[in-house]
């Protein structure tokens, strides 16, 4: 609904799917306090990404393999775990902070599965060829479909694959053209 809608910003979404997940799935971080001193907020709170924990400033010094929050991307993570089902996309975030929240959110994924996901991995692509569209079409002042675009571009990623999973030229042709 929120993607069709385009109520949220995909990444946002992304992010939220996969802290709930984790969540239901046992690997819900504690996002409360800081894990060694009970601290709730701080200039600088640290999510350790092994244990799914978050430090303060003081604390982080003894702690390798933080990775640095600041309030509000915190406070988005927050949300992400422990808001309510219809408040979980209350919260907005810059378009830098969005990028770290789904650079968190993706890493922790990672760590907790312990696998690289082959759908994560088309995500990102698709991620990715829609922003150099995107500064294409901004260059030229063309005004885009994403929906048109979106399609084309998964079609041409799967032919793309069939026909390196063909070992015949003929058929490799028939795909392709």
């Amino acid at each position: 609904y929120y993607l069709m809608e385009e109520k949220q910003d995909r990444s946002i979404i992304k992010s939220v799917f996969e802290m709930r997940v984790l969540s239901m799935s046992g690997y819900m971080p504690d996002l409360t306090m800081c894990a060694n001193c009970g601290k709730f907020s701080d200039t600088r709170m640290n999510f350790v990404l092994t244990k799914g924990q978050l430090i303060c400033s003081d604390c982080s010094k003894r702690q390798l393999g933080t990775i640095e929050l600041n309030s509000d991307v915190l406070a988005a993570l927050r949300y992400t775990v422990y808001a309510e089902f219809n408040k979980m996309f209350s919260f907005t975030l810059s378009n830098k902070n969005k990028k770290r929240l789904t650079r968190i959110t993706e890493q922790y994924l990672l760590h907790c599965v312990d696998k690289n996901l082959k759908t994560l991995d088309f995500y990102n692509r698709i991620n990715t060829e829609w922003h150099r569209y995107l500064e294409e079409v901004k260059w030229k002042g063309v005004i885009m479909d994403k929906q048109k675009y979106y399609k084309n571009l998964e079609l041409n990623i799967i032919l793309k694959k069939l026909s390196e999973m063909v070992d015949c030229d003929d058929a490799k042709d028939i795909i392709l053209n």
